[in-house]
């Protein structure tokens, strides 16, 4: 009997080790609420975590249609590459314009990118390069798959209007 109770005894502990050795285990995952796989249950993060911005992130071939006086109808090559400063955001370049634009900032919510007002100065006539005009940029855009639509608005201080660009491109 009583050799029967020992062994009892040492199941009976053999188990609670198993147990509370099973319960020390870190799991592994995206630790970040930012992320859009968060997961809670996460003790330890496995690098594993993805960002709104990763959709957008990546090289894109369009079309500008912009409201006159400004071209319409321009291909363009945008890069939207990620910002350092936060997982919120990418750097938006509009390439192979006539007239260049500045790198932008923006910031992505789900699959929405929104490009807020910021001002720069840029040389609108590329035969003078040295004649700057201070430029308004502002704009939104929403992603599907592989097509990013949406509207870059150009306001040219001096004039005070904004100047609506549509524009659609697809991820190369």
């Amino acid at each position: 009997m009583r050799s029967l109770l020992n062994i009892l005894f040492l199941v009976m502990v053999g188990m609670g080790t198993i147990t509370s050795l099973d319960s020390c285990r870190k799991v592994e995952g995206c630790t970040d609420e930012a992320a859009e796989n968060y997961d809670p249950d996460a003790d330890v993060s496995d690098g594993s975590c993805v960002y709104a911005r990763d959709k957008f992130i990546g090289t894109y071939a369009g079309v500008l249609n912009c409201q006159a006086p400004l071209p319409s109808g321009e291909e363009f090559t945008m890069v939207i590459s990620e910002s350092l400063t936060s997982n919120s955001e990418v750097l938006v370049s509009f390439q192979n314009l006539n007239t260049p634009l500045p790198e932008l900032v923006a910031r992505v919510e789900g699959d929405q990118l929104f490009i807020d007002p910021e001002q720069v100065s840029v040389a609108l006539n590329p035969m003078e390069p040295t004649m700057l005009t201070d430029v308004e940029f502002s704009g939104e855009a929403t992603i599907a798959e592989d097509l990013l639509g949406g509207q870059l608005n150009i306001k040219i201080v001096l004039l005070g209007t904004a100047l609506p660009c549509d524009f659609t491109a697809m991820k190369q």
